[in-house]
C-alpha cells in the first residue's frame, strides 16, 4: 500500500436503526436498536478499487450510503481528504457530493421515468454549473453518452426506452457528469445478464484508467470482485473481518469466514472439486450481536475466548488485516468468583 494519506477514510462508523419507533417507543422507551454498523475502520487509496463483500445483511449498503450522508451515522467519522464530511455544512457538502457520487443497484429505480435522458443530464450539469452555453452543455452529454457506448441520438429518449444494461449505462454517464474524484458502486452489476455484466466492468475499467477514477465496488458476488478489485475488505455483521491486497486474500484467506466465503464460489469445471466449507446456522440479527467474536457461533474453529473478546482488526501481514483470534491469539478474561456466602 503506498504512504500517500487515503482519499476517504471510515474511522469506527456506527449506525445504528431503532427496533421501535413512534409514539409507542416514546412511552415504554425502548431503546432497541440494529446495529447495521457497529465499528467499521477502512480505507480507500486514490487511484484505487476497493471492494466490499460480505452476505446480506452485513452493513456493505449501509456503509455506501453513510459515505455518502443519505444516512446520518450514529458515531465514528467519515474522512475525505483529511476532512471529516459529517461536519460539512450545505456549501461544502455540494462539493463533496459532486467529488463523490454514488450508483445504485437498481438502474430503473433510480431513473426518473417521467423525463428524457437528455433533462436528466442538463438539470446535472446546471446544477454543479459545469457548462457555462447551450453548445457546451450539448457537446458534454453527447460526450457522456459515448464515454458509455451509447448513441448520442438516444437522449431524447426515456429510461423505459433502454434495456437494463444500457440504463446501468446512463446510471454511469450521469455519475461522471459531474467529473467526480470517487465513485461508489452499490450492487450495480448485480441485477444483469452475464453478459451485460462483462460490458459494465469493462466499462468501468476503461474509466477508471482514462478519468483516473478512485472506486468502492460492493458485490457480494466475489468473482466479479476478484476481477474489478485492488484490494478487498470483507464484512460480517456490522464489522470489517479482513482487509488485504486483492490477489492475497483470495490465493491466501486468513479469516474463517473469508475462507468460507471464497470455498462457495463455483468452478465453471466439472471435473475439478472443491472443499466447500458449510457454515452452520443463519447470519444472528444485527439487533442481537453474540458477545465477543460475532462469527463464533458459525465458526468451526471457534475456541472458548472467541465467545467472550470481541478480535480486534490487526496486521497479520504487511498491508493485510485481520480480526480473528487463530491469527492474533488472546487469553480469556478470568471469570468472577462469587463471594462467598457469609453464615
Amino acid at each position: 500500500m503506498s504512504n500517500e494519506a487515503p482519499i476517504l477514510e471510515v474511522r469506527n462508523l456506527q449506525m445504528y436503526f431503532p427496533l421501535e419507533t413512534g409514539l409507542w417507543s416514546r412511552i415504554a422507551g425502548s431503546k432497541r436498536v440494529v446495529k447495521a454498523l457497529d465499528g467499521v475502520n477502512l480505507s480507500v487509496m486514490e487511484g484505487e478499487t476497493l471492494g466490499v463483500v460480505g452476505e446480506s445483511g452485513c452493513g456493505k449498503s449501509t456503509l455506501a450510503r453513510c459515505i455518502v450522508r443519505m444516512y446520518e451515522p450514529t458515531g465514528g467519522e467519515v474522512l475525505y481528504r483529511g476532512k471529516n464530511v459529517l461536519k460539512f455544512g450545505p456549501k461544502e457538502m455540494k462539493e463533496y457530493r459532486r467529488k463523490v457520487q454514488m450508483i445504485f443497484q437498481d438502474p430503473y429505480s433510480s431513473l426518473d421515468p417521467r423525463t428524457t435522458i437528455r433533462n436528466m443530464l442538463s438539470e446535472v450539469l446546471h446544477l454543479h454549473r459545469i457548462t457555462s452555453s447551450k453548445q457546451q452543455l450539448e457537446e458534454k452529454m453527447e460526450g457522456l453518452m459515448i464515454s458509455v457506448g451509447l448513441d448520442p441520438a438516444q437522449l431524447g429518449r426515456f429510461p423505459h426506452e433502454f434495456s437494463g444494461g444500457q440504463r446501468q449505462r446512463l446510471c454511469v454517464a450521469r455519475a461522471l457528469a459531474v467529473e467526480p474524484e470517487l465513485i461508489i458502486a452499490d450492487e450495480s452489476v448485480s441485477a444483469l445478464d452475464v453478459s451485460i455484466q462483462a460490458q459494465t466492468l469493462n466499462l468501468f475499467e476503461e474509466l477508471q484508467k482514462k478519468l483516473g477514477l478512485t472506486m468502492v465496488f460492493i458485490s457480494h458476488d466475489l468473482s466479479v470482485v476478484e476481477h474489478i478489485s485492488t484490494r478487498v475488505a470483507v464484512m460480517y455483521l456490522g464489522k470489517a473481518v479482513e482487509v488485504s491486497e486483492s490477489t492475497e486474500l483470495f490465493e491466501d484467506p486468513e479469516h474463517p469466514y473469508t475462507q468460507a466465503l471464497i470455498s462457495a464460489v463455483p468452478v465453471p469445471d466439472p471435473d475439478v472439486k472443491t472443499n466447500e466449507i458449510i457454515l452452520k446456522g443463519d447470519v444472528p440479527t444485527a439487533a442481537n450481536i453474540p458477545p465477543g467474536c460475532r462469527f463464533h457461533p458459525r465458526c468451526q474453529s471457534a475456541m472458548p475466548v472467541c465467545s467472550e473478546v470481541e478480535p480486534v482488526l490487526l496486521e497479520s501481514r504487511k498491508d493485510h488485516l485481520v480480526a480473528c483470534h487463530l491469527i492474533h491469539p488472546v487469553e480469556a478474561p478470568p471469570k468472577p468468583v462469587a463471594p462467598q456466602q457469609v453464615k
